[in-house]
């Protein structure tokens, strides 16, 4: 049985019906609406793709609450998910290698936009999530922790998408009760 991919990501705005009932004339859901805050955490589910239109893409998440045990389903049971605008959504990343240390792509980088030196394991959030990490992307340094979600600091900074990975993806493919995530690929900090 395969795995399906899943990773954190957490709400940088509010979904609300308003919001809903403007978005479904463009894209009509198939999951029944729910409201979300701001701040939400939840699991975005990578390998199930909805096509949009020039950068507004959708997602399916399923929204995570916190209790006494740890992380749970916001919504259980058959309809745990919801569809929402990538734009609504915030992605920790991993650096996979050194960025800016004098390579072309940095250099290259630096000349439009600004960019710094992050190395192998630093953590960055961005917040202009679609459904693929292409090119380059503006992050900002981060950290990541079960209480409080993705915490971000300004300034905006460029780094190529091919030195970065998802920060933390679900172990399983069912939401464990006692489990955040596992972190992906290698150990991060």
């Amino acid at each position: 049985m395969a795995t399906e991919r899943a990773v954190a990501v957490q709400l940088t705005e509010d979904w609300t019906l308003e919001k809903s009932s403007l978005a479904f004339l463009f894209h009509p859901s198939t999951q029944p609406f729910r409201e979300l805050k701001k701040d939400t955490r939840a699991w975005l589910h990578i390998s199930k793709k909805i096509d949009g239109h020039d950068g507004n893409e959708w997602a399916i998440i399923t929204p995570l609450k916190s209790t006494s045990e740890g992380l749970v389903e916001m919504f259980p049971g058959d309809h745990s998910k919801v569809e929402i605008p990538y734009k609504f959504l915030r992605v920790g990343l991993r650096v996979i290698k050194d960025w800016g240390l004098s390579n072309g792509e940095s250099d290259l980088a630096r000349q439009v936009n600004p960019t710094k030196v992050f190395r192998k394991n630093d953590m960055l959030v961005c917040d202009e999530l679609s459904t693929t990490l292409l090119g380059s992307i503006k992050v900002k340094v981060a950290t990541l922790s079960a209480q409080h979600g993705f915490k971000a600091a300004p300034p905006l900074y460029t780094i190529h998408s091919s030195y970065v990975d998802y920060g933390y993806e679900k172990a399983d493919n069912c939401v464990n009760n006692r489990q955040l995530g596992k972190r992906s690929s290698s150990q991060m900090n």
